[in-house]
């Protein structure tokens, strides 16, 4: 049997769908009609892919960042719909989705109208304030940051597991197959955002690590969402965000780039981090000649043959010529439709790990 054909070589303990940069409210009307036309593909390939057993049935849905393009009302409302429409079809609930907001997800129509709120990102940006954490403890000052986002904020409410500590930083536990302990957490790297030269300008400070990445248990794994990733250069304190999260997580989950990834660096001291960055679901043209590229991953961790963990990472690509999803032929090897990394410092916690089963089909998956 051909090795694409049996991708999903042993059942999966944990799985999730990665979406980012959807762009919904797009102001070009030939935008939004094509944007129509991807997401309809997506859905369909999403099943598609399910049900032949290339990819494994999702546990979760994760989107990181860039729901909407302008952060406004209505775009939230045609991402609530089409969101909650895919989660019925692999069979997941309202408490399995899982979201980040971007830069996209501010509203920075707010700033104009809103003196204060402009000052106060400003200073924020420029480093003539305390910090983002210290206006993040004043009512006053989060209130005027979150006046940007209320649309988001609202949306995000439909999604019950991204509430505590708080939107802008939160944690979900859960408990896998074979016993794993899953941790995810999403950080909020767009507070900051203002416009388009959002480089170097963003923060997250420390306060967004405290409320969810402390007290790691042994043998837990902590996947984190971010929509900027820690590379690049977008966040002003993007070095120590970066060492936090190495030192407190496994999986880092990101968009903004639209373009896909997944990277796998160990340390001088053996400690591994896996970082993966997904395509834009929905993407600009770049110039004239240069299309615009759309993608999504499936991902599942998958237990070793010494009850180590290991990442498989199955990344889809937008093929414009045929007008449909396909492997992504840059980030996985030729035979086989995924990549794979290895997840260094967790193990399962039973001793013994059975041989690796046949995933089951996606059977019962609605197409339409």
């Amino acid at each position: 049997m051909n090795r694409i054909a049996i991708a999903v070589a042993s059942t999966p303990l944990f799985a999730w769908l990665h979406l980012s940069d959807v762009h919904f409210g797009h102001p070009k009307i030939e935008h939004r009609r094509d944007q129509d036309l991807v997401l309809d593909a997506l859905r369909d390939d999403v099943v598609d892919q399910i049900k032949i057993g290339v990819a494994p049935k999702p546990d979760v849905i994760v989107v990181t960042g860039d729901i909407a393009f302008r952060g406004a009302r209505e775009d939230y409302e045609k991402a609530r719909a089409w969101l909650s429409d895919l989660a019925r079809l692999v069979r997941v609930t309202a408490h399995d989705i899982f979201a980040v907001p971007g830069n996209h997800d501010v509203d920075r129509s707010v700033d104009a109208a809103n003196r204060n709120a402009a000052r106060l990102v400003g200073a924020l940006r420029d480093g003539r304030e305390e910090g983002l954490d210290a206006a993040l403890e004043r009512p006053e000052d989060r209130q005027l940051l979150e006046l940007r986002m209320t649309a988001y904020l609202d949306f995000a409410r439909a999604w019950p597991s991204i509430q505590q500590p708080g939107p802008h930083a939160w944690r979900h536990d859960r408990l896998a197959r074979e016993g794993l302990r899953v941790r995810l957490v999403g950080l909020d790297t767009a507070l900051l955002s203002a416009d388009d030269f959002d480089l170097a300008k963003l923060r997250l400070g420390k306060g967004a690590f405290a409320r969810t990445l402390t007290r790691r248990a042994d043998g837990e794994l902590v996947v984190a969402l971010t929509h900027h990733p820690f590379s690049g250069g977008w966040l002003g304190d993007e070095r120590e965000a970066d060492a936090e999260l190495r030192s407190r997580a496994h999986i880092h989950l990101s968009g903004h780039v639209h373009e896909a990834s997944s990277v796998n660096t160990r340390s001088g001291s053996g400690s591994g981090f896996l970082q993966i960055s997904a395509g834009a679901v929905h993407g600009d043209a770049t110039t004239r000649s240069v299309r615009a590229s759309h993608g999504y991953n499936f991902a599942a961790v998958v237990a070793g043959p010494d009850g180590g963990l290991r990442v498989r990472v199955w990344h889809r690509r937008w093929i414009d010529e045929k007008r449909a999803f396909r492997k992504d032929p840059v980030n996985a090897p030729a035979d086989v439709a995924h990549a794979e990394h290895e997840v260094a410092g967790v193990r399962l916690p039973s001793a013994t790990v059975g041989e690796p089963a046949v995933s089951s089909s996606g059977a019962g998956l609605k197409k339409k």
